[in-house]
């Protein structure tokens, strides 16, 4: 018999309840231009948000809410105040905002629409000239833009992305990741999140799942993969058994699971060197213990996210 994780869930949410600052956010991670603001604090209100949401979460969502909206700038919202608005910080930020019914004087679809191309591809930030690699397509950052424009009623926007998604993964040769990550170490997270937003928006395609099925994940280790590989197990139809024991394993004392160095910043433009900048974790766990959270709630029928 699999163990019951609702026990532990409920920790790590009084956990990341408790993580929450007097402002309403969530901050996590420290990346040379310091800590991340929207997308931890939007990312952790999803995972608080999602059915079923404990009644002691509510406060602690509105104080989110707040937040959100007093960060917002005219372009959307980005890591922190002193860097620029990227599509990733500005989907979670708007689909945690429109489930929540906190996005009155707000216009989503115009703010995601520099960050997607004319073929539904998917860019972190939307000036190439200065950005370079970090305004090329991402296939990890596309499914969130997606989904976020699931919530908002963009039908013509998500099936772009849809099409342009099962046609990256189609291109792949059959054994490889169907899609590649661009800010994680490895292709689970892209995977997952693809996965996620193809299956909430009309499903996956059988020869999208034929190649899907055709590769295999790697196993987790730390919180992060196997909240993820949770996830690659509801997918594959296989017993989760020994991910959910294994995460139990690892949860801490506190209710919240470590971070594990899997954020990439990788390099801009040609001539920088190669591989990553650097390789990062989640400081505090937030993410982590998010993801986790995602994973059971996803278990438990809402369909991960």
């Amino acid at each position: 018999m699999n163990p019951d994780p609702a026990p532990a869930m409920a920790r790590a949410e009084a956990f990341l309840r408790a993580a929450q600052e007097g402002d309403g956010g969530w901050r996590d991670y420290r990346l040379p231009p310091g800590e991340s603001w929207a997308w931890t604090t939007a990312l952790v209100g999803l995972a608080l948000a999602l059915e079923p949401v404990a009644p002691a979460s509510r406060r602690c969502l509105e104080r989110a809410v707040g937040a959100l909206r007093t960060w917002i700038t005219p372009r959307g919202w980005g890591y922190n105040p002193q860097t620029a608005c990227d599509a990733d910080s500005t989907a979670w930020s708007l689909w945690l905002l429109s489930r929540l019914g906190a996005l009155e004087g707000i216009s989503g679809t115009a703010l995601l629409a520099p960050f997607l191309t004319a073929e539904g591809s998917v860019r972190t930030f939307a000036d190439p000239q200065r950005f370079g690699a970090w305004a090329h397509p991402h296939e990890d950052v596309a499914p969130v833009v997606g989904l976020a424009l699931a919530a908002l009623g963009a039908e013509e926007e998500v099936t772009r992305i849809r099409r342009e998604l099962c046609r990256r993964a189609l291109a792949r040769t059959s054994g490889e990741p169907p899609w590649q990550a661009f800010w994680w170490d490895g292709p689970l997270y892209a995977v997952t999140m693809a996965l996620t937003f193809l299956e909430r928006t009309g499903g996956v395609p059988a020869a999208v799942r034929e190649r899907v099925l055709a590769w295999e994940a790697p196993p987790g280790e730390g919180a992060f993969d196997l909240a993820l590989r949770w996830r690659w197990c509801l997918f594959r139809g296989r017993d989760a058994g020994d991910t959910i024991a294994h995460l139990l394993a690892l949860q801490g004392s506190g209710g919240g699971w470590s971070g594990t160095s899997r954020l990439r910043i990788p390099t801009q433009f040609p001539g920088e060197g190669n591989g990553p900048v650097g390789a990062w974790q989640d400081i505090h766990g937030l993410l982590s213990t998010a993801m986790v959270l995602l994973a059971w709630k996803g278990a438990g029928g809402c369909g991960w996210l």
